[in-house]
């Protein structure tokens, strides 16, 4: 009989007590106990070592030493997620672009599938070091506590993309010829799909900040590689406000949130990020699913809608008593991503870009 359920004959309860475990890991130590206790069939471990059923022991191993595992590290394997009934990220997309698209799908993720997509996104647009980056962290994703697990889960049911992002130190390193090929792909009506020209980043404040590495500009992102979690509507969120009310309206939110699962406004590099892995996404399924967009409009399309970066002091151009604050927007005429400073009023089409980040 092997090792594993040999160990089984402990008190799996004893175990699970000594493990600490939290109310989300007790579930899941539960569904696996359930799972064991159907293979065993009314049987116990010790009428399996006598009848030598070879095949039901290695199954009762099996499953022996992932509860084992579970307990020791309180990790869970990430490999064929199925988020039931999610909010369609891309539904709005879909139907701007003349094809229909449910409201809700069962979201399919698999980690290593999203940092290779994500790599490949950054590899093809010269982002070497972001590339890498994603790449080295593959390896990590294969195992990751419940807690985190719940939080990814729970944000792509309410209808957000996963983006694997670069941490801290390499995201502060890009420089500003980099962020600026950062920019996705995007079909006009009845045309064929184009690449973005490089973004349009001209102002001092902004350019200054990203040539001498300003740690303002990565101010509460992780060291390491995350998961950004964030919902890729067309327009910005909490408009109407004051970039002050934003501000507020973020604490607000984040009242009934865990240090965890907390919300965040997206920086300049996410912002990036998020345009062009999102607009690769799109391509794909559309092509996956054999559905001929129409066209396929960046976010913040227009004149309508752009995206602010609260988490940038506000700036005030010498000679003026004008406070302004960085923003990300899409010019539909000049084919690119811009970003610039505007006011701090409410309006509205200027808001911000909620997200979460996960380590991992």
């Amino acid at each position: 009989m092997t090792e594993q359920i040999k160990q089984g004959n402990q008190n799996l309860e004893t175990l699970a007590v000594k493990a600490n475990l939290s109310n989300i890991e007790r579930e899941y130590f539960e569904k696996l106990k359930a799972e064991l206790k159907q293979l065993l069939g009314g049987k116990t471990l010790e009428d399996i070592e006598k009848t030598q059923d070879l095949v039901l022991a290695r199954k009762v191993s099996k499953k022996m030493s992932q509860i084992l595992e579970f307990l020791k590290t309180k990790e869970v394997e990430t490999k064929g997620l199925i988020i039931k009934d999610a909010k369609n990220p891309f539904a709005e997309a879909f139907k701007d672009g003349g094809v229909d698209a449910p409201e809700t799908i069962d979201y399919e993720l698999d980690f290593e599938e999203l940092a290779d997509m994500n790599a490949a996104v950054y590899e093809n647009r010269g982002l070497l070091s972001w590339a890498e980056e994603v790449k080295r962290a593959k390896e990590k994703l294969g195992k990751m506590s419940l807690e985190k697990l719940e939080i990814i889960k729970q944000e792509i049911k309410e209808g957000a993309i996963p983006i694997i992002m670069p941490g801290k130190r390499v995201m502060l390193e890009t420089t500003l010829d980099e962020i600026k090929k950062l920019t996705p792909r995007y079909k006009s009506e009845g045309a064929e799909i184009a690449e973005a020209n490089e973004s349009l980043l001209e102002w001092e404040y902004l350019k200054g900040l990203i040539e001498s590495g300003n740690e303002l500009l990565v101010s509460d992102i992780p060291d390491e590689p995350y998961i950004l979690l964030t919902k890729p509507t067309q327009k910005s969120e909490l408009r109407n406000k004051s970039v002050d009310e934003q501000k507020i309206a973020i604490t607000e939110l984040n009242e009934n949130r865990t240090e965890e699962n907390k919300m965040y406004a997206m920086n300049l590099h996410e912002y990036a990020a998020m345009q062009t892995v999102f607009a690769e996404e799109m391509i794909e399924r559309s092509e996956d699913e054999d559905a001929e967009l129409s066209k396929l409009n960046p976010l913040d399309f227009g004149f309508a809608t752009w995206t602010r970066f609260v988490s940038l002091p506000a700036y005030t151009a010498p000679g003026s008593s004008s406070v302004l604050v960085p923003f990300g927007d899409w010019d539909r005429l000049a084919g690119q991503l811009i970003f610039g400073v505007g006011n701090v009023y409410a309006s509205d089409g200027a808001g911000v870009r909620l997200s979460v980040r996960v380590e991992f």
